[in-house]
């Protein structure tokens, strides 16, 4: 059922507060931005890679970049957001020449979108890529040790919920050394309400509880980067400290950042933007 601190919404302010799209005037404009930065991104960048299968499904794959300058043997994987039904890696590369230019190898992630897919589906297709560049770093030519995530919205949930996984049972050690999550979703509890996003999710409260970080037991072994936009909405804003509230006083390693004069879209956009201090606490992982 929907849990207790949810409740004093109406359905309509629930579903305004967990959908940030109707708070943007120039959303057109900013998706737009993502698909061309990238596309940019991918015509000027060296070292790539492109359409590396890592399942068998057409959606299975991720595009790599190796650095330009010193290589420090870090790897980031970007996790695309888009409520799980929207977007792909075509549109999620604008952080690439940053990354290269700090000297690490970058991949960008595609999964198999909903409702063609479930929540937990793409949760399992994204440890498979994590899998896959593991045992593909020798020959990438990264540090299998040195992997960070970074997501925005409900990929800051997928790359929570990657740095929550036992990795064991796929064979490998725990390779996650850091994550940042950006305007991310960590209580799913509320989506199963707002019909107008769960009609293609087809969560139900079992699966929302499942798939929540902040109800998951365990905290992720790594340090945690948590930010939002200045103008996010509430609830987003709620569930980044409450989530960072929880890695803290369970012992994690946690900073947050409130990103000035951004909101829930253009806010992961100083991902890769050099002299922004979400790219500076990005790569600040590095070091710890």
């Amino acid at each position: 059922m929907l849990d207790a601190q949810y409740r004093h919404f109406t359905p309509e302010q629930l579903a305004q507060q967990y959908m940030p799209v109707r708070t943007v005037d120039n959303i057109e404009y900013l998706l737009a931005q993502y698909t061309h930065l990238s596309a940019r991104q991918k015509h000027m960048c060296p070292n790539g890679i492109f359409d590396i299968a890592y399942g068998d499904k057409p959606t299975n794959t991720y595009d790599f970049w190796a650095p330009t300058a010193p290589d420090t043997g870090y790897l980031y994987v970007f996790i695309h957001g888009g409520y799980w039904r929207l977007l792909s890696k075509n549109d999620s590369a604008w952080m690439v020449g940053g990354l290269q230019r700090a000297g690490c190898s970058t991949a960008v992630l595609d999964y198999t979108l909903c409702p063609q897919n479930t929540v937990a589906g793409i949760v399992t297709e994204c440890q498979h890529a994590i899998v896959h560049l593991v045992k593909n770093a020798e020959k990438l030519g990264f540090d299998k040790h040195k992997i960070l995530l970074c997501g925005s919205s409900a990929g800051g949930h997928l790359a929570t919920i990657m740095a929550l996984t036992d990795w064991h049972p796929y064979g490998i050690d725990d390779p996650i050394r850091g994550i940042v999550a950006v305007s991310g979703l960590f209580d799913l509890n509320p989506i199963v309400t707002i019909g107008v996003i769960n009609k293609d999710l087809k969560l139900t409260y079992a699966d929302a509880l499942a798939l929540s970080p902040h109800r998951i037991h365990r905290i992720p072994n790594c340090p945690v980067v948590i930010a939002w936009g200045q103008y996010d909405t509430a609830e987003f804003i709620r569930q980044s400290q409450q989530y960072a509230h929880r890695l803290y006083t369970s012992g994690g390693s946690v900073t947050t950042l409130e990103v000035a004069d951004k909101n829930h879209f253009d806010v992961i956009l100083d991902f890769g933007t050099p002299g922004t201090t979400l790219m500076q606490r990005a790569l600040d992982l590095m070091d710890m």
